[in-house]
This record gives C-alpha cells, structure tokens and sequence, in this order.
C-alpha cells in the first residue's frame, strides 16, 4: 500500500477526536471537539495543525496508523 502524507485537516482532526479505545488504551480517548476548542488543544488551532501530518492511502481515504 502507498501512503501520502498531506497536514492534518479540521475535518480529520475532529474525526480523530471521536476515536474511542478501551481497556489500558483509554487514556488515549480525547474530550469531545467542543471541550478541546474550549481547552485549546493543539488539533484545534489550525496554526499548530500544521504539524500533525495525515496518510491517506490510494483512494485518498485516511489510514489509522
């Protein structure tokens, strides 16, 4: 599979924010969009964005890495 690397978009950045683990992995679950924006997550802010780099494979749909 080839990978393309892109910067991390808005609407991925809140997709990414809906994932939800379980188990020993839940400290990886992050508050809802709304609480981020609020607590100034870095995904939030489009200027920090910038360094969070998203793959998408060959149709150009995200992969979960």
């Amino acid at each position: 599979m080839k990978l393309k690397a892109q910067k991390l978009t808005e609407k991925q950045a809140k997709q990414i924010s809906t994932w939800k683990y379980e188990g020993e992995y839940e400290i990886y679950n992050l508050p809802a969009w709304d609480d981020m924006v609020k607590e100034q997550y870095s995904l939030c802010d489009e200027l920090k964005r910038e360094r969070f780099i998203a793959y998408l494979n060959e149709e150009n749909k995200n992969v979960n890495i």
